[in-house]
């Protein structure tokens, strides 16, 4: 697996305030240091890719969890949908 710089610069983000509801707003000022550097549609895409990309087997894993509307929450827990954590 290979992240773009993009997806890189937003892991390291959501790494970095793991636990924390950050919204779309927020995660363009903390990643371009301007409040109107991208359309809030351009985060949500950065998401999708880097939920592919950090899929174990095939299955989604929960470590980034959407809250409709108010953005997004990261979880280095690595649940999967049941619940459990992946089989290393």
């Amino acid at each position: 697996m290979t992240l773009t710089g993009a997806e890189t610069d937003l892991l390291l983000l959501l790494w970095n305030h793991a636990g924390m509801l950050l919204g779309r707003e927020r995660i363009i000022e903390l990643l371009y240091n301007s409040p109107g550097a991208v359309e809030e549609r351009t985060i949500d895409l950065l998401v999708s890719r880097l939920r592919r990309k950090l899929a174990h087997g095939g299955r989604q894993l929960e470590m980034l969890r959407t809250v409709r509307g108010d953005g997004y929450i990261f979880d280095p827990g690595m649940t999967g949908p049941d619940g459990e954590a992946p089989q290393r």
